[in-house]
């Protein structure tokens, strides 16, 4: 990755380092070393919702485990 002349690299975050923040890092994710707020709305929430309710049904109904949200 090209960095602009005068400018520094940016700085790579690890696991650990968002384990230090406030609250864990609550809140944010790791994306390419890069701490970024997660995004969470009406249209994500639904998806995952959706989607635990397809897999919780397909589980139960054939009797090979255990899901959680």
């Amino acid at each position: 990755m090209a960095t602009a002349i005068g400018t520094a690299p940016a700085t790579k975050f690890t696991p650990d380092d968002l384990l230090r923040l406030p609250d864990q890092g609550n809140g944010f994710e790791l994306v390419d070393g890069e701490v970024v707020e997660l995004n969470v709305g009406t249209l994500s929430s639904y998806v995952a919702g959706q989607a635990f309710f397809r897999l919780i049904q397909f589980v139960q109904a054939s009797n090979s485990g255990w899901v959680f949200p």
